[in-house]
């Protein structure tokens, strides 16, 4: 990746601010509640709808930390 300019700061910043917009809790959970209600196909992972909350209760503060915020 080639080293940031100072003209790309305003775009890095609205990236990082849509980010946060994606993974506020509120709309994640919106989220979660509409892949429930389509009831989808599992995914490439294989990890099937009812799962899903499962996972999400005990993944996604690491998940969410984990995301590559700097790197955008």
């Amino acid at each position: 990746m080639p080293p940031a300019r100072p003209e790309d700061e305003p775009r890095r910043a609205k990236d990082v601010a849509l980010l946060e917009q994606v993974l506020d809790r509120d709309n994640m959970f919106r989220a979660l509640q509409r892949v429930e209600r389509n009831g989808g196909a599992p995914g490439i992972d294989g990890m099937c709808t009812e799962q899903l909350r499962a996972y999400l209760k005990e993944n996604w503060l690491r998940h969410r930390t984990e995301l590559p915020r700097g790197h955008l």
